[in-house]
């Protein structure tokens, strides 16, 4: 019987990237009335990372080699200086990533906590943020809470 042969092409991908920071200090992030900020406060590694690095307070940069899709999910506990409406947004290289912005009113005294995801893809040497703003310019603290990126291809 004839042997069979066949071409077979893949694709290996690199083990997964991931990475997480944590509001270590809280900061109030003084705002313009609707004018969308990089949220204050100091951050530091949450657990372990692979490919992802954060060598600023409140960035998650991918530095691996090649284009990836990644999952960002970023859980907080925020407080503002007197009653406002806030949008907070998730920004990738300074733009908002599409989608992934949510509301929330506060009253003078409230910690609101927020979950605020996306899927994006990330180039090497990209990063993702934590924006926010109000509708009056108040200020913003991040009290607290868990930013995170996880290569899902």
């Amino acid at each position: 019987m004839p042997q069979q042969q066949q071409n077979v092409t893949a694709t290996i991908t690199s083990a997964r990237a991931y990475g997480a920071i944590y509001w270590a200090t809280p900061a109030a992030t003084s705002n313009a009335t609707n004018t969308p900020i990089l949220l204050a406060g100091t951050t530091a590694a949450h657990g372990t990372a692979n490919k992802i690095t954060q060598g600023t307070a409140n960035r998650l940069t991918y530095t691996g080699a090649a284009t990836r899709t990644f999952f960002v999910l970023c859980s907080v506990g925020i407080s503002a200086a007197a009653a406002t409406v806030s949008k907070i947004h998730l920004y990738k290289n300074g733009a908002v990533i599409t989608g992934s912005t949510i509301t929330r009113a506060f009253s003078n005294t409230d910690i609101g906590a927020f979950a605020i995801s996306a899927i994006v893809d990330v180039a090497p040497n990209e990063y993702v943020e934590l924006w926010g703003e109000t509708n009056d310019g108040d200020d913003l603290t991040v009290q607290n809470g868990v930013f995170s990126m996880q290569s899902i291809d």
